[in-house]
C-alpha cells in the first residue's frame, strides 16, 4: 500500500476495510480513527480496530489492500452499485452529528434518496450480500419466533444488527414459509443506536404491532449479520461534500 493512499485516508477518514498480512496469514480488519503513528512514522499507522476493539498500530507495507466500508453518497445522481441489501446512514439537517439508519432492499440504478424529508439525508451506504449470497458474513441459525414468547437473540458482536427472516407464517394458513424478508434487528427499518455484543436483537419481534393475526402467529429467524457503525469522523467530509454538490443542508 503507498504512502499517497494512506495519506488520502487519513484526510478523509471512516471506516475501512482491510487486508493486513500477518506471519502467514492475511487478516480483514475494519479501522477508524486513523492517523500516522506517532511512535513509529509514517510507515505505521495508528488506528482503531473494530474487531479487538481497541487501538492498534499497522505496518503500511502489511496492508495488501483497503476499501471503504461505509461509500459516501455524495451526490443526488449516486445510485445502487448492483442489486442487494444497502444499509443507509442518514444524519439530521445541517447537524452532520446525528446519525441513523436506514435499510433499503435495491434494484441496480435505484436511488439511495428515499425518504427525502426536512430532517434527514442519506450520506453514506454499506452494501450487505443477500442471505443466499455465499460471500455474505451471515450467521446461519433458525429459530422460531412465536406469538407472546420471549426468544431472545443475542447480538454476535457490537455494530448494527440485520436479521434475516421469513413470515409471518402459520403451518395450517400456508404450505411453505413466505420469501426471506430482511430488518434492523432493535428497530424495523430504522435505527438510531448500535446495540453492544450479548444485546437482545429480537425485541421488534415482540411489538404487538409488527404483523401479528390468527393466521400469522410465527416468524422464522433464518440467521444474522453485524454491521460495522458509520464513523462519526466521516460525516463531516460526506456532509460537506453533498454541500458542494447538492445544496441539501
Amino acid at each position: 500500500m503507498n504512502n499517497e493512499s494512506i495519506k488520502e485516508i487519513i484526510e478523509r477518514q471512516g471506516v475501512y476495510e482491510i487486508k493486513y498480512q500477518k506471519d502467514d496469514d492475511v487478516k480483514i480488519r475494519h479501522i477508524s480513527n486513523i492517523m500516522y503513528s506517532p511512535k513509529y512514522g509514517d510507515n505505521y499507522i495508528f488506528a482503531f480496530c473494530h474487531e479487538a476493539n481497541k487501538e492498534l498500530t499497522f505496518n503500511i507495507e502489511k496492508i495488501v489492500s483497503i476499501q471503504d466500508y461505509w461509500i459516501g453518497i455524495l451526490s443526488k445522481e449516486t445510485f445502487a452499485p448492483n442489486n442487494g441489501l444497502f444499509l443507509v446512514a442518514r444524519c439530521g439537517l445541517g447537524q452532520g452529528i446525528d446519525i441513523e439508519y436506514e435499510l433499503l432492499a435495491l434494484k441496480k440504478g435505484d436511488s439511495f434518496i428515499g425518504r427525502e424529508d426536512s430532517w434527514t439525508y442519506p450520506i453514506a451506504y454499506h452494501y450487505i450480500p443477500s442471505f443466499e449470497n455465499p460471500e455474505g458474513n451471515w450467521i446461519k441459525k433458525e429459530i422460531i419466533m412465536k406469538k407472546w414468547e420471549n426468544e431472545i437473540i443475542p447480538a454476535p458482536e457490537k455494530g448494527i444488527p440485520i436479521i434475516a427472516y421469513s413470515g409471518p407464517w402459520k403451518e395450517e394458513c400456508y404450505e411453505n414459509p413466505v420469501s426471506i424478508e430482511y430488518c434492523i434487528g432493535n428497530g424495523g427499518s430504522r435505527v438510531d443506536a448500535v446495540v453492544r455484543k450479548g444485546d437482545d436483537i429480537s425485541s421488534m419481534f415482540k411489538e404487538y404491532d409488527f404483523g401479528w393475526s390468527e393466521c400469522w402467529d410465527s416468524y422464522r429467524i433464518l440467521g444474522f449479520t453485524t454491521v460495522k457503525e458509520y464513523d462519526m469522523s466521516a460525516c463531516r467530509h460526506h456532509v460537506k461534500q453533498r454541500l458542494e454538490v447538492d445544496r441539501v443542508f
